[in-house]
């Protein structure tokens, strides 16, 4: 009956947050791993670290910490199409399976859109958070467990180029669009000379 059916789901299930937990998103990555190997249909893993997550906690406490993972796994289900699966696969850490992901191209707007999204649902939060992600297409991982690590290794050098980029701490302000909506605020205040400290 029902209750059975619940507690199947319960072990697949990640209770903060409602997605895949990791024991289910990896039942599935195989899965789809499986039928991408066989040419049925091309998907793509993206991965997604939340950066400075731990921050949040130290400094809002667990209650907002939970809530960003909350927002975050919704943003990911948000921009991801009925077909694709999302897992919550460790403490800060998510995946995506976009099932019939035809191109990079593809990938990169779903984290993207992804993105966004989060930004978005953090709006009105005072805990504020950013995340790094890669993806890599599964037909040409070896294996489900190498994708992974593929990945992983995309996401690194993700972050490494945005910490090459810009100076430790404009991290927060390199959410995507942000500059972008702030330099027009800044320039005003630029016409008035800076006050010299005294």
């Amino acid at each position: 009956g029902g209750h059975a059916e619940r507690l199947r789901t319960d072990a697949f299930t990640d209770a903060l947050t409602g997605v895949q937990n990791r024991r289910g998103f990896e039942r599935a990555l195989q899965r789809e791993w499986k039928l991408s190997r066989r040419g049925t249909v091309e998907s793509y893993l993206v991965l997604v670290d939340l950066v400075d997550f731990k921050a949040v906690n130290d400094r809002f406490g667990h209650a907002a910490g939970d809530r960003v993972l909350q927002l975050c796994a919704q943003a990911l289900q948000e921009a991801a199409r009925g077909t694709d699966v999302v897992g919550r696969i460790g403490g800060d850490q998510f995946a995506a399976v976009l099932v019939g992901c035809e191109s990079a191209d593809d990938a990169v707007g779903y984290r993207e859109r992804a993105h966004l999204t989060l930004e978005r649902y953090l709006k009105g939060e005072e805990a504020r958070v950013n995340f790094s992600s890669g993806h890599q297409e599964l037909a040409e991982a070896p294996s489900a467990l190498r994708a992974m690590e593929l990945a992983d290794q995309a996401m690194y050098w993700q972050k490494r180029q945005r910490a090459g980029r810009l100076p430790r701490g404009a991290d927060l302000a390199s959410k995507m669009g942000a500059a972008k909506r702030q330099r027009a605020p800044i320039a005003d205040a630029g016409s008035k000379p800076p006050v010299k400290p005294s």
